[in-house]
């Protein structure tokens, strides 16, 4: 592989029918192969349909195996050459044996949106930690890459030899475990295509990087009832994008939040986990979840509680909850589905930044990547899972007032 190519287009610019577009070729190609990742089993069951109906020729891993295991049938059918549709969390657990494979028969991988390529590994404490290092099971190199030196050791620590083996196991600032996606994966790939919107603002964007990646970014465009790819043209996107951003109406009253708010309610993670620990007692949660039900009885303009969306902290779900919207939760990094798009009306009670760790790992490596473009395609993704994705309006509460402004200033953060 030499280059990843990104198509970064905007949500409903028919990128994923353009990756279909260009599978078509490999039904009549007995040498061509791919692997189609995407976020939800439910995008699977839609991409697989979209398949069918295009007489492609293609396997979905499944559990009917004697270890009873999507990942060996994952591992059995990239043996057998078979064109794979599959979700992320299965991708995520790449083998060794699955790589050897891969390689062998020159695959080429569709990625239906960014994944988590580099995460905080918990499953390791610095006391065990310390007693692999005192034992020479494994020693830290200089750019704090962990490397595993006990070749025949079989134990409680197999997971841990197996991820250092596989990939890059970091220890980083002394206290946390880093744990990248091999790059290796995206290596033994014949070609490399990424469908998202806003990939520099993307910590994927910060781990190609890492890894000296070239990428070579494309745009999806339709012509004539034809999906076409050009090169990038953020000004072409963003004349593109300006319409869709006109049906979005955004709540301004005295419930949103202002810098210098005497009400000095802060809605980021850890602001949020701050106030779970008190629960039911906690005077941000009580006037949070007042806000969210006068927004949505009084300000949302929909009649019935299937019209509306929210979002926040998964952890702060069940203390803002409340009458008319409840069931309208949906978690703040959804995208690529389309079950919601009959919904009028969203509310966003969250401060959206990258995890700390990881952010900060990658710039202790040189590597810079945009906390507020994150933001900001974070909430645009959420919001286009709703009815502005079918070009109707949609009215929306964000009472954090960066929040609010990078989407009142979407051009410039894009």
């Amino acid at each position: 592989m030499d280059k990843i190519t990104v198509y970064d287009s905007p949500m409903g610019s028919g990128k994923t029918e353009y990756a279909i577009q260009k599978l078509l070729g490999y039904s009549n190609d007995g040498e061509k192969r791919f692997i189609y990742i995407t976020p939800y089993l439910s995008e699977v069951d839609r991409v697989c349909k979209r398949l069918k109906e295009e007489g492609i020729r293609f396997k979905q891993p499944n559990n009917r195996n004697s270890k009873g295991s999507k990942l060996s049938s994952f591992s059995s059918l990239l043996m057998q050459g078979e064109n794979i549709v599959t979700t992320h969390a299965l991708f995520d657990r790449v083998d060794e044996r699955a790589l050897t494979f891969i390689r062998l028969n020159q695959y080429d991988l569709y990625l239906d949106e960014v994944f988590d390529v580099v995460s905080n590994f918990e499953d390791l404490t610095l006391e065990d930690f310390n007693m692999l290092l005192f034992n020479k099971k494994c020693r830290v190199l200089d750019n704090t890459r962990i490397e595993w030196l006990d070749d025949h050791y079989e134990g409680k620590f197999n997971q841990i030899k197996n991820l250092c083996n596989l990939g890059e196991m970091y220890f980083y600032s002394n206290k946390f475990f880093i744990y990248n996606f091999p790059i290796k994966v995206f290596n033994k790939m014949d070609k490399v295509n990424v469908f998202t919107f806003g990939f520099k603002g993307q910590i994927q964007y910060g781990y190609y990087k890492f890894y000296n990646k070239e990428m070579d970014f494309k745009m999806v465009y339709k012509e004539n009832g034809i999906y076409k790819e050009k090169d990038y043209n953020r000004e072409e996107v963003i004349k593109s994008f300006r319409k869709t951003m006109d049906l979005i109406h955004i709540y301004d009253g005295k419930m949103n939040f202002s810098k210098g708010d005497d009400r000095n309610i802060s809605l980021s993670a850890t602001a949020l986990r701050r106030y779970c620990k008190e629960g039911k007692n906690s005077e941000e949660l009580r006037l949070l979840r007042n806000m969210l039900g006068n927004y949505f009885r009084h300000h949302s303009k929909t009649s019935k509680s299937s019209d509306n969306l929210w979002t926040t902290l998964k952890s702060a779900k069940t203390y803002l909850k409340g009458n008319g919207y409840t069931k309208g939760f949906i978690s703040s990094n959804t995208r690529a589905t389309n079950d919601y798009i009959n919904r009028k009306a969203c509310a966003y009670v969250y401060d959206k930044y990258f995890n700390p760790i990881q952010w900060n790992f990658l710039r202790s490596k040189g590597i810079q990547v945009d906390q507020n473009a994150f933001a900001l395609v974070e909430l645009l993704q959420l919001l286009f899972r709703g009815c502005i994705r079918k070009n109707q309006p949609m009215e929306v509460f964000i009472p954090s007032s960066r929040m609010r402004n990078l989407l009142e200033n979407w051009e410039e953060y894009l």
